[in-house]
C-alpha cells in the first residue's frame, strides 16, 4: 500500500483518524510522518504535542531536538509512507518488537527525521494505552536474597539495553548525510544522555530495592499489584495456595 501504519492492539483510534492522516500525507509532500494530538491514559496524565509541521528546522536541529526533549515514542504509531519505511528498512524484525526490544519505538522517528517533515495533526484522534509492566510488579518471591538477585540482574540488562539503543543511535547518525562535525557533536550528545540515563536507572532501582525490602506496606502492594497485573504470577500463587 501507499501508507504503512502499525496499530498496538490495546490502543484505541476515532474512526476519522486514518483518513485524517491521509489527508495530511496526501497534501504536504514533505511530510513523511503524520500523526495528531492525544490523551494519554496512565494514571491523571495528558500529554500533548503541538500541531502543524512539527521539529522544524535544519536535519541538524531537529536531531539534536528529538535527543535533548527526550520526545515521546509515539510517533512510530503515526501513519507513514510505505516508500519511505521500506528506505529506511525496519530496525529490527516484527518478532523482536512484539517481545518489548528497548527503545524500538523511537528509533523509526528517529531514521524517518532524516528523511522528511513530521505533520500532527489539532485533534485528539488516538488513545494511547499503557500496560503496566514495571519491574516491581513482577516479583515472584519476598526473600531479601532473591528480590537482592532479582534488581542486581534487571539494572544488568536495562544497562545493556541503554547501550544498545544509544549504539545504534549514534549508528544512523553516521550514516546520515550530516556534516562531519555536526555527527560527532550528535554522538557526543548521546554520549551524555547515555551516561546521564545509566544513573537515573540504577537510582530507581536502588530506591526501588530499598523500598521494597525495608517497607512492608510497599512489598505487599506490589505482591498485589503482581496478582492483579500478572497472570501468571496469579496462577502460581494459586497453585501455591491450594497445596498449603
Amino acid at each position: 500500500g501507499e501508507y504503512f501504519m502499525w496499530a498496538a492492539h490495546d490502543d484505541l483510534w476515532e474512526p476519522t483518524y486514518i483518513s485524517e492522516m491521509v489527508k495530511v500525507l496526501d497534501n504536504n509532500k514533505s511530510v513523511v510522518l503524520a500523526f495528531c494530538i492525544k490523551d494519554d491514559h496512565f494514571i491523571e496524565r495528558g500529554c500533548y504535542y503541538p500541531a502543524g509541521i512539527f521539529l522544524k528546522g535544519t536535519i541538524f536541529k531537529k536531531a539534536l531536538t528529538f535527543l535533548t526533549k527526550s520526545l515521546h515514542p509515539i510517533y512510530v504509531y503515526g501513519l507513514i509512507r510505505t516508500p519511505v519505511i521500506k528506505k529506511i528498512g525496519w530496525p529490527i524484525s516484527f518478532k523482536k518488537l512484539n517481545r518489548g526490544t528497548y527503545a524500538s519505538d523511537a528509533l523509526i522517528p528517529f531514521r524517518l527525521i532524516f528523511k522528511g517533515d513530521f505533520y500532527v495533526v489539532d485533534k485528539v484522534l488516538f488513545h494511547h494505552r499503557y500496560m503496566r509492566k514495571y519491574t516491581d510488579i513482577y516479583m515472584k518471591s519476598q526473600k531479601k536474597l532473591d528480590i537482592m538477585r532479582f534488581f542486581i540482574l534487571n539494572v544488568l540488562k536495562l544497562f545493556l539495553n541503554i547501550h544498545e539503543y544509544f549504539a545504534k543511535i549514534r549508528k544512523i547518525i553516521f550514516e546520515s548525510d550530516l556534516k562531519s562535525h555536526q555527527k560527532y557533536f550528535l554522538v557526543c550528545v548521546t554520549l551524555v544522555l547515555e551516561f546521564k540515563l545509566f544513573i537515573e536507572t540504577l537510582y530507581h532501582y536502588f530506591i526501588s530495592f530499598l523500598k521494597f525490602v525495608y517497607n512492608k506496606n510497599y512489598r505487599k502492594e506490589c505482591c498485589e499489584s503482581a496478582v492483579r497485573y500478572n497472570p501468571e504470577f496469579r496462577e502460581k500463587r494459586g497453585k501455591k495456595k491450594k497445596y498449603q
